[in-house]
């Protein structure tokens, strides 16, 4: 959706959708600016003052300076304290940073007080301000490409993200900003129609409100953290918050509908080797795990600024799926559990604290970096860190594509495994909601370009994809367990999926891909909603059991990522290759209803803890027990229900 340019104003917050993509119809936008300096409150006791002046309700201003006196900062804030009655930070734990001392008038200043500041400071002072855009249709103010970061190039490549640096004058916040640099993780069911710039200066947030608010309602936030297997980014799957399939103007539209407005914002992160050179080589660069570093930093960055769109930084909930799920999932163990005030609740949808095998150890680390290091001939560099950050991005982004991604634990950020943590209690305790689909296992199996015809081949496959020592009798025993479920199905079993689905993919087709789900996603969901209810802190699990229109019933069928159309409320297919909605109208309508359903869900979670405050009643799409999604119906139940979606 592109902007359409008209009067601009600089009343307050009014921004708006400025999106590339198509629209199922046609809207009219105008310009508008929110005057606002992004200098995260991080940094207050290095380079950053507050000074809060009384103001008019609904405005906002606040002004940069470059000062090099001490001396002279007192002095203009003592006048500005004695005219004005009001400074919350005192003056004296003001510092300077090299020359550049940055003030910020805080939580709104009036146009006359700035006005004021401004001929007391002179020439050294001078307004920072972002311009959005207004959806006069769905009456939503979205920025967009608002970076919160510093960009993560040259001597920043592999390092700690760093605070943005404040910009003179008005920034643009109409259109996204580039994808990270990344690769196709190749799989099925992923399929979208648009493509975009991908760049190593990457780290930006997109931001989309009800702009019919009452202002001194601060609304809880829907925090977005894209999926993709760590790799996916730029012209490829699903590795962007600015791809257009999680497009949250639908989710936020729904909240003002249901009377439980939100705050939607979404944000990239570093891929591949970008988020994750692990290991000696670019140990001087500081902690490993940056991806996850550039997620937090994101989060603080919301919770330091989220007020000024009007958000409550008090209920913010991590949203992701897949990746972006499993990260969710880091997110609750990091620190030992340590619970930051970073977010309020979670939903992991295909993943969390177990995703399997998304983890090195300290020899597969160290292999890693070997490799990268030969990949881009820098081994024999006498300064390894100062020759990787030399080579070319598109270079590193090509390494990338040869390399698994993993995290390590690295004894601060992740002391131990997940399952250790959980199992010892070591997690934030917030309310979470978890999912897994019914045939998670079918699109890594092509993935993986499995064809699997006997038990032996069976038991090849699992020991390849665990990577790890198994004990040959849990082995015989999956492969007894796993062929007993094809024989006997439970209700959470293969649904449409053909056990032997041909010599393509092997007589053992279905068997192997219900192991393949189970241990990906399955499993660890079932695990972490038990420690949850364990440690007496709400939990939520669902099974969704959809089919969409445009994947093969008998070989793919219900896969990973084919929830997101309608937890996103997507029911226009923006973005997607091919429309999930079925044409057929009354099937069509239950998958609209559906859509309805879950993404109401999901804005309940959001602002309540629970999913169950959606006020949509629909006989034919609830149901106690298990069923086919091609009938309509779903399954929701709390952890302690957990167990009865499944069998296995």
């Amino acid at each position: 959706m592109a902007p359409t340019r008209g009067s601009s104003s600089s009343l307050g917050p009014t921004p708006a959708l400025a999106m590339k993509h198509p629209t199922p119809s046609p809207m009219t936008r105008q310009t508008t600016t929110l005057s606002w300096v992004p200098v995260p409150a991080s940094r207050a006791l290095a380079a950053l003052n507050e000074i809060q002046v009384r103001k008019p309700a609904g405005t906002l201003s606040f002004l940069e300076l470059d000062i090099t006196s001490d001396e002279s900062i007192k002095a203009a804030a003592q006048k500005l304290e004695s005219d004005f009655g009001v400074l919350d930070v005192p003056v004296n734990n003001a510092g300077i940073l090299g020359k550049e001392v940055v003030w910020k008038f805080g939580s709104g200043a009036s146009d006359a007080a700035a006005e004021y500041a401004r001929s007391l400071f002179g020439s050294l002072c001078m307004p920072s301000m972002i311009s959005g855009s207004y959806d006069s249709v769905r009456h939503q103010d979205v920025f967009l490409g608002v970076p919160f970061t510093a960009s993560p190039t040259g001597n920043l490549r592999f390092s700690l993200p760093q605070p943005p640096k404040p910009w003179k004058g008005t920034k643009s916040a109409k259109t996204y900003g580039p994808f990270c640099l990344g690769n196709s993780a190749g799989i099925a069911g992923f399929s979208k129609n648009t493509s975009a710039p991908m760049s190593e200066d990457c780290l930006y947030m997109n931001i989309i409100r009800p702009s019919r608010i009452n202002k001194s309602r601060k609304l809880p936030v829907f925090a977005w953290i894209h999926g993709g297997a760590w790799v996916d980014g730029g012209a490829w799957v699903e590795g962007s918050a600015g791809d257009p399939r999680y497009n949250g103007s639908f989710l936020v539209e729904t909240s003002v509908q249901m009377g439980m407005p939100i705050i939607f914002v979404s944000f990239n992160y570093r891929l591949g080797v970008f988020g994750m050179m692990n290991g000696p080589a670019a140990a001087k660069a500081g902690p490993p795990n940056v991806f996850i570093h550039d997620q937090r930093q994101a989060l603080r960055w919301v919770q330091e600024n989220i007020a000024y769109f009007g958000g409550d930084a008090s209920r913010v909930t991590i949203v992701g799926e897949s990746a972006g799920a499993s990260s969710v999932g880091q997110h609750l163990i990091a620190y030992g559990g340590r619970d930051e005030g970073l977010f309020s609740g979670a939903i992991a949808q295909s993943g969390g604290p177990l995703s399997s095998s998304s983890y090195r150890n300290a020899t597969e680390t160290e292999a890693y970096s070997n490799k990268v290091l030969e990949e881009t001939g820098c081994t024999d560099a006498k300064d390894k860190l100062s020759c990787l950050r030399a080579v070319p991005a598109e270079v590193l982004r090509r390494v990338s594509q040869m390399l698994p991604t993993a995290w390590v634990v690295d004894g601060e950020l992740f002391t131990s495994t997940g399952s250790r943590l959980l199992e010892s209690g070591s997690f934030v305790k917030v309310p979470l909601l978890t999912e897994s689909n019914r045939n998670e296992g079918t699109s890594f199996m092509q993935l993986l370009g499995l064809t699997v015809n006997s038990d032996d081949e069976f038991l090849a496959s699992v020991k390849g994809i665990l990577g790890r020592p198994v004990e040959e009798a849990a082995l015989a025993n999956w492969s007894t367990l796993y062929q007993m479920e094809v024989e006997r199905p439970s209700p959470a079993g293969l649904g449409s999926i053909l056990p032997n689905s041909g010599p393509q993919l092997g007589a053992q087709y279905g068997k192997t891909s219900l192991w393949v789900g189970d241990a990906l996603f399955t499993a660890g969901r079932r695990f972490t909603s038990q420690k949850w209810a364990d440690y007496r802190t709400p939990s939520y699990s669902y099974f969704f059991d959809t089919p969409p229109a445009n994947l093969d019933l008998e070989t793919l069928s219900v896969a990973h990522f084919q929830e997101i159309p309608f937890t996103f409320a997507n029911t226009k297919a923006i973005g997607w290759d091919t429309d999930p909605f079925p044409s057929e109208p009354k099937r069509r309508q239950k998958y609209l209803k559906l859509a309805e359903i879950m993404s109401r869900m999901w804005i309940s979670f959001v602002v309540t803890g629970s999913p169950n405050f959606h006020h949509v009643y629909f006989r034919n799409l609830l149901s106690s027990s298990a069923g086919h999604a091609a009938q309509g119906l779903y399954i929701f139940a709390s952890a302690g229900d957990a167990d009865a979606l499944s069998s296995r």
